[in-house]
């Protein structure tokens, strides 16, 4: 099937190549930047998990979230747009699945891009500092490493983060197919996220909706629900619904740029 082939050929041009690697190194050196003031003062960092708290709380997080996911397939469709190479694909393979996998493995390269960076960051620490200390905070997915449950904490929460990079490089992928220009592009998942936070957050979301909804638990941070099982399912659905939305917006604007040529 064409539309298969097609989504097959471009996760291989998502992943497998130089921007996807820069990225994801481009993510493990902003985490270092974000916790480079405690990197030789292990007595108050006291782990990895503080180091990444610290790195979380710093100015880099929205450069590891909102700017560096998109690079691996957020602006694809732009560059084919430059390049005079959408109209072939939408054709050969057809409009609608060619949106499907400009949408999919944007979000899975997002998704990668920045699970790969944060693990990087993790492996790169574990010889010379503790994975976790009793000093540490680190919500619902802290408690779980300290109760022995390592690997399931450390795989939810860093896939709690990487399911920001998903909804970057979606809204990437949205706005250029109103604006396919690639700079624009690659700032809008910036520019989007603190307009909306601004005029809709945490603490002037409506009351009549569910405060998990709100803009400020899209992208950074984590809504404590009563378990872990439940703030990565809260995590999962924003995501889902979001990149849903967009999705159906940007294949809607890819079709529309087709019958007007």
């Amino acid at each position: 099937m064409k539309g298969m082939h097609l989504i097959y050929t471009d996760l291989k041009r998502a992943v497998f190549s130089w921007r996807f690697l820069c990225s994801v190194l481009g993510v493990t050196i902003a985490l270092f930047m974000g916790a480079a003031g405690l990197l030789r003062q292990p007595s108050v960092s006291g782990s990895i998990w503080g180091l990444l708290e610290c790195s979380w709380s710093s100015g880099f997080i929205m450069m590891i979230l909102c700017v560096l996911p998109v690079f691996g397939f957020g602006l694809s469709y732009a560059a084919e747009w430059e390049e005079k190479a959408e109209r072939y694909w939408m054709i050969r393979s057809g409009a609608s699945w060619y949106a499907l996998s400009k949408i999919w493995n944007a979000a899975f390269s997002g998704f990668l891009i920045v699970f790969l960076g944060i693990t990087l960051f993790i492996l790169a620490l574990l010889p010379l500092y503790p994975l976790y200390t009793s000093a540490a905070s680190g919500g619902l997915y802290g408690e779980m490493i300290a109760n022995g449950r390592v690997l399931t904490g450390l795989f939810l929460y860093i896939t709690h983060y990487s399911l920001s990079g998903s909804i970057a490089a979606v809204c990437s992928l949205w706005f250029s197919s109103l604006l396919p220009n690639p700079f624009a592009a690659a700032a809008a998942p910036l520019v989007a996220y603190n307009v909306f936070l601004r005029v809709l957050g945490i603490s002037s979301f409506p009351a009549f909706l569910p405060e998990y909804l709100a803009p400020g638990y899209w992208m950074n941070a984590v809504y404590y629900a009563d378990t872990a099982g439940g703030s990565i399912g809260i995590k999962i659905g924003i995501t889902l619904g979001l990149c849903v939305i967009m999705g159906f917006f940007a294949k809607r604007n890819m079709k529309r740029r087709l019958c007007n040529e």
